[in-house]
């Protein structure tokens, strides 16, 4: 059986959609995910576009479009990536939540951010002082708070310009394509969104638009709303604040 991979202008053709649109019906999860076509190239399987499409022609609601997602990105291929829902991993503990006056035993600190003790006990291998060697082990407020902080400041990464923090990857990733869309949120703030290249998944990376160029890298990103495309440009467009000081 051949399967026809279709790239994203053929998309926008077949179904009507812009790129935006179409980047938020993958979040809402009423589109499926790209399949990847090696190094940041991304394409559609037609099958899946063609049932979407169909879906959508015949009044599908959105909850029984979103049962067929699921579907088209299970059942076919096993190394499609992305098909249903996931269980998202626990944030890093909040050293805030600690009382630095008090103490702790290993059951306390896994019950105050709910993980296993034996993660506390591997933290405390790593580095994590406790008071002596007496049972229960007690492990002071301060020290737990100092520890967590350390901890997460030596894991944070940092995205270079042209790169988002994939959840699922748990890294800073290039955009599939080389391609991002941005999206409003307040006059002076939006959203970029573009697709993880490894493991499809949306990324997003707030940003406002007095910094868009400094972030953008190569990424050729468009505006919703109506805006221009900026792929050429690095400095975001201040026509609305001469006009403002023109007009007062």
């Amino acid at each position: 059986m051949t399967h026809t991979i279709l790239r994203l202008p053929d998309i926008k053709t077949s179904t009507g959609l812009s790129r935006s649109t179409i980047y938020l019906r993958i979040a809402q999860r009423v589109f499926t995910k790209p399949v990847s076509l090696g190094g940041r190239a991304v394409g559609w399987p037609a099958n899946e576009v063609a049932a979407l499409n169909a879906a959508r022609i015949a009044g599908k609601s959105d909850d029984e479009i979103r049962d067929l997602v699921v579907k088209l990105q299970a059942a076919p291929q096993e190394s499609r990536v992305g098909g249903g829902d996931t269980t998202m991993a626990k944030r890093h503990p909040n050293h805030r939540q600690v009382k630095v006056h008090r103490n702790y035993t290993v059951e306390e600190i896994a019950g105050l951010f709910g993980i296993h003790k034996n993660t506390v006990r591997e933290w405390i291998k790593t580095g994590l002082p406790v008071i002596d060697e007496k049972r229960p082990m007690l492990i002071l407020g301060q020290e737990l708070a100092a520890f967590l902080q350390a901890r997460r400041i030596k894991n944070k990464q940092t995205c270079q310009p042209g790169q988002m923090y994939c959840v699922r990857c748990r890294a800073p990733k290039m955009a599939a394509g080389d391609m991002a869309d941005y999206l409003p949120k307040t006059e002076k703030l939006g959203m970029l969104k573009a697709i993880c290249p490894d493991c499809l998944s949306m990324m997003n990376r707030h940003v406002s638009m007095a910094k868009l160029g400094q972030v953008r890298g190569k990424l050729a990103i468009s505006f919703s709303h109506g805006l221009d495309q900026v792929s050429n440009s690095i400095q975001p467009t201040v026509n609305s604040d001469l006009e403002r000081e023109m007009n007062p």
